[in-house]
């Protein structure tokens, strides 16, 4: 059955509670991983965020085939904030730095962003809204908390490293679009829903533009991490 909800309230209570929501619960936990540094700390979280994850993504897997027309593009994880809780799964459970600064860079900048200006036309207190900030909210977590509180920092190379694997899974999902007809990564057209990418200006000028600040958005994240020593790999 179809969700009657109205549409997001952008930047009302509900809106702004699960941005801080996001924020408190980073914070938090990074405070608790480095206050408290333990083994079976690091484990019982990194096993809680994990079970978070899953939770959720099958949530949003039985909204999506009691809602809409089941097709196979439905299920591939291939816009970035879906990917990315597959790689947020991966580096919670190998604590593999590339992963963690990989997972940080674009949560950080492309899935934070997408929760301030959600692609979704259901608001507070629909199921599709709760699902929508719980797991872009949950892969925003786990990489702070990769990075802040389990401490895999990245290293000056850091930015240009993830910005290239960026652009390479970029091509491959164009050339996807172009064969597909699909818009994963919005990159044939934007989103119905207001975004940020409206404000950049018409097809294809936004995709460069957004290409532009985005690799500006991971030097700036990683400047907390000037002259610090590179996090620990497994």
């Amino acid at each position: 059955m179809l969700d009657s909800r109205p549409p997001v309230d952008l930047f009302g209570v509900a809106h702004i509670a699960a941005i801080l929501t996001t924020v408190a619960a980073s914070i938090g936990l990074c405070t608790l991983l480095r206050r408290r540094p333990s083994d079976a700390l690091d484990r019982q979280i990194r096993v809680g965020l994990s079970i978070f994850l899953v939770a959720m993504t099958t949530l949003h897997v039985l909204w999506v085939l009691d809602n809409r027309e089941v097709v196979v593009w439905e299920f591939l994880p291939l816009h970035l904030c879906d990917l990315s809780i597959f790689v947020g799964l991966y580096a919670l459970w190998s604590k593999r730095r590339i992963a963690a600064e990989l997972l940080y860079f674009w949560t950080c900048s492309g899935t934070f962003l997408a929760m301030i200006l959600p692609a979704i036309d259901r608001g507070f207190p629909s199921y599709r809204f709760f699902i929508y900030f719980a797991l872009h909210g949950g892969v925003v977590v786990t990489s702070v908390v990769l990075v802040y509180g389990m401490g895999l920092y990245p290293d000056r190379r850091s930015p240009l490293r993830a910005y290239g694997l960026t652009m390479i899974y970029i091509v491959v999902i164009a050339a996807l679009d172009l064969a597909t007809g699909q818009n994963y990564l919005f990159l044939a057209h934007k989103p119905p829903e207001e975004t940020l990418l409206d404000y950049m200006g018409p097809w294809p000028l936004y995709v460069m533009v957004a290409l532009a600040i985005g690799l500006g958005l991971f030097y700036l994240l990683n400047w907390p991490f000037r002259g610090r020593e590179p996090g620990p790999d497994r």
